[in-house]
């Protein structure tokens, strides 16, 4: 059973880059957003599992299962959860499968 630990918006921020993903953690808790982070596809499914989330905020390059492989499996748990791709990678291809 999944359940909501606040009522502000609460953010699942996934990236496996720990220094990112704190520093924008930060910055989303200035803004009153809370924010979870998972550093890894798997660890943001277990967290999807047991917690209500508002969005996703999920890096595109990830090691095991990567951005667009935890995204599919995110849509097929959560058909409407909201999910904003964030990548570095400059590639067209890697913009076309987010």
């Amino acid at each position: 059973m999944r359940v909501r630990m606040s009522t502000s918006p609460h953010i699942l921020l996934v990236d496996d880059e720990r220094r990112f993903a704190e520093s924008l953690q930060q910055i989303l808790l200035a803004e009153d957003y809370p924010c979870t982070i998972a550093l890894s596809g798997e660890e943001a499914l277990e967290l999807l599992r047991e917690k209500l989330f508002d969005l996703v905020l999920l890096d595109v390059d990830l090691p095991n299962m990567n951005g667009v492989e935890t995204l599919d499996c995110i849509k097929e748990l959560f058909v409407t959860m909201p999910v904003v791709m964030m990548t570095g990678n400059t590639a067209v291809e890697t913009a076309v499968a987010a």
